[in-house]
């Protein structure tokens, strides 16, 4: 039962301690303290917007900001605590992942970035990139969050099979499915008995 974790904050230590790629246990520490300023900060608006009188919907609308917040910020860090677990996990795989959710963390950066009505004056090598993003209009907000998730998901689907071909993946499928085969031929075998 050392293996096992509960909820969110059990998943979040769980993949810090198993994972043996340096860049996941960075992302892991960056989400952690990027998702206690987002909660940080919804808490502040809850209560200002309890304070003040506003439409239902605009409080619903702080749920559903969690939501598209936090479920990508903390997806790459509890598949790979999942993966873990269950012993299928590959250095490879959690480094794609933490990448990936670094990514997700530039996305949100630059769609505020674009949101922002104020011009940016940024000196320096990037400072045509950063008047490029800032000519762009407002409404193109929503574009690098969407990307950043599709890239997010992309990742976990194509580190599925990474975990397989380690040597943990391996040992725990080699030894889990002849069990599996063998139950479902003694079930057939007592069906045919009786």
């Amino acid at each position: 039962m050392a293996d096992d974790y509960g909820g969110l904050f059990g998943g979040i230590a769980f993949a810090f301690r198993r994972s043996d790629s340096y860049l996941l246990r960075a992302y892991v520490a960056a989400s952690v303290l990027v998702g206690g300023f987002v909660a940080i900060f919804l808490l502040l608006a809850l209560v200002s917007w309890l304070g003040a009188p506003a439409a239902l919907g605009q409080r619903a609308l702080l749920g559903v900001i969690g939501i598209f917040v936090f479920l990508p910020l903390f997806s790459p860090v509890l598949v790979v605590a999942r993966r873990r677990r269950r012993g299928a996990g590959s250095r490879l795989g959690d480094a794609i992942l933490g990448l990936a959710g670094f990514g997700f963390l530039l996305a949100v950066y630059l769609a505020l970035f674009i949101s922002d009505p104020n011009p940016t004056i940024s000196p320096g090598l990037l400072a045509p990139a950063f008047h490029a993003l800032d000519a762009l209009p407002r409404r193109y907000w929503v574009a690098p969050p969407l990307l950043s998730v599709a890239s997010i998901v992309l990742a976990i689907r194509g580190t599925r099979s990474l975990g397989t071909s380690g040597h943990e993946g391996d040992a725990t499928e080699g030894s889990e499915a002849p069990s599996e085969s063998m139950d479902a031929t003694d079930d057939g075998s007592d069906g045919a008995e009786g």
